[in-house]
């Protein structure tokens, strides 16, 4: 009952190691692929800021909150005194100077990532974002659609076809 196989499969190793290597050195110096990381989380964060989504909450599919009455009020006020800047207006959510979305930068870059937020404090010398949305809607956050970009810009830099930073980011 000695049949020989229906099936032969050949691995020819040396190629496979070839591609393996390949993989690993993308993986272990991966500055472009940080660099594009760093970009997208850059540009949905003022997508978020500028309300350049169909839900107005910015982008992430969860619409802001109403702004309170009063802080309509004080807006409209500083609007009038000529004190209320960086492209907000007296109903828009998330900007009132503009100062929030003007400091967020890339903070810590290492090798194999990097940390984006704001070094300005609170009058009270707490995280400006954590002190001014405590108990509020997040100023920053990922989602599962961005998830799924960060895999595409990673399975397209794994096969050496990374696309600008606008190839990403859903309008």
């Amino acid at each position: 009952m000695n049949k020989k196989p229906i099936i032969s499969i050949k691995f020819e190793h040396k190629n496979a190691l070839r591609v393996i290597e390949k993989q690993l050195q993308l993986l272990n110096y991966p500055k472009k692929l940080i660099r594009i990381l760093e970009r997208y989380i850059h540009a949905v964060t003022m997508q978020m800021f500028r309300g350049q989504r169909p839900d107005t909450g910015g982008r992430r599919d969860v619409k802001w909150p109403k702004l309170a009455d009063s802080t309509i009020t004080q807006k409209i006020l500083m609007h009038r005194n000529g004190t209320l800047s960086g492209g907000a207006t007296p109903s828009r959510p998330m900007v009132r100077t503009g100062r929030l979305r003007d400091s967020l930068k890339i903070l810590n870059r290492t090798k194999n990532g990097f940390i984006y937020g704001t070094r300005i404090l609170s009058k009270n010398g707490f995280s400006y974002p954590g002190y001014h949305n405590v108990n509020k809607f997040p100023w920053l956050f990922i989602n599962n659609k961005d998830i799924a970009q960060f895999a595409k810009i990673v399975r397209d830099y794994l096969r050496n076809n990374l696309k600008t930073v606008n190839g990403y980011v859903q309008k």
